[in-house]
């Protein structure tokens, strides 16, 4: 009897752990950049391929119907422009479909965010890196390795993910 209350249990939780640690969650830990190309918002397609000057790259994945990512944007946003001299390259990673490509160009135009922004309307990119929640950061070294990586968003999180970067490029 003890043995079926076991697996009742086990069966009701499990489905609890599948969200909390999506089966993606440890994807990309190690093994480099994905070759899928994403579209920018002027429409050219590019890659996260290597870039021999740059030490991490933080993609900040987000969608417009997420508050949290709104507010986030424009912290974001100054801080890569505060690191503009260091060697990281900040990328936005907009989540939303294909339908929300001019809403997602005019958002970011009215709110004038520099940082470039790469589509990912199928969200194959955030697959790669076992996202499921938004707003979410991915730091990444040079070879494509997953260093860091954040969900969620609170006032001055920015100001942590600056802080944590400036100590990676110490070492």
């Amino acid at each position: 009897m003890s043995l079926f209350i076991k697996k009742e249990v086990l069966y009701l939780f499990l489905p609890l752990l599948l969200i909390a640690y999506p089966a993606g969650s440890l994807v990309a830990q190690k093994g480099g950049f994905p070759s899928q190309e994403l579209e920018t918002l002027d429409g050219e397609r590019t890659s996260l391929k290597h870039d021999r000057s740059v030490r991490y790259t933080v993609l900040d994945f987000w969608a417009l119907w997420c508050a949290p990512c709104l507010e986030a944007l424009p912290e974001f946003d100054d801080m890569a422009g505060r690191m503009e001299n260091q060697p990281i390259r900040f990328i936005l990673v907009n989540c939303d479909n294909t339908r929300s490509r001019a809403k997602v160009r005019s958002y970011i135009r009215s709110k004038v965010i520099e940082t470039p922004v790469l589509l990912d309307p199928t969200q194959g990119l955030a697959r790669y890196y076992g996202i499921s929640t938004w707003p979410y950061l991915v730091v990444l070294d040079s070879e494509g390795n997953v260093v860091d990586r954040k969900a969620g968003y609170m006032p001055g999180d920015e100001l942590l993910l600056e802080e944590k970067l400036l100590e990676l490029l110490a070492k």
